[in-house]
């Protein structure tokens, strides 16, 4: 009884006061840029394109991108694809992330994100990368701090 409750309060606060809230307001869909830095043993940069929607408290959509550290010495990278729900003041993020060192070295992971947002365009996130692997890259760590912005292409201004 219990767990039919609470799964009654998940859908109405995560499903459906989101769509009325967001139903009501100026939106548009489209492509946006995302890049970002993070932290984790060492600083990371990422690019993302995504397809979503921009309403005028926050952004939906899908993306996928690349991180790669900044150590040619001990260079990394990760192709990833992930989801985002970012509306005032809460962001959202999970993504799953293949990092390689492109010799034969692989650590995949799932992560999931959680932190704060403005409107949708500047995100400010705690993750952590949860192993699906028993392989580790030895310089990429399993927490992290993220920064990352959304530039709505068609309206990089969306706010006006």
């Amino acid at each position: 009884m219990i767990g039919k409750n609470i799964e009654l309060k998940a859908v109405i606060l995560f499903i459906i006061i989101p769509s009325f809230c967001f139903g009501h307001m100026r939106s548009e869909t489209g492509w946006f840029i995302s890049p970002g830095v993070s932290y984790q043993k060492q600083f990371m940069g990422e690019l993302n394109i995504m397809y979503g929607t921009h309403f005028e408290i926050g952004i939906v959509g899908t993306k996928i991108g690349i991180e790669t550290n900044f150590d040619f010495d001990h260079f990394v990278f990760a192709p990833k694809i992930g989801g985002e729900l970012s509306f005032l003041p809460i962001s959202l993020r999970a993504s799953s992330l293949a990092y390689t060192n492109g010799k034969g070295q692989w650590d995949w992971r799932l992560l999931p994100e959680v932190g704060l947002s403005f409107l949708g365009g500047i995100n400010l996130s705690y993750g952590y990368g949860i192993p699906l692997l028993k392989e580790r890259m030895p310089n990429v760590g399993g927490h992290r701090i993220s920064l990352v912005l959304n530039i709505f292409t068609k309206d990089p201004f969306f706010f006006r």
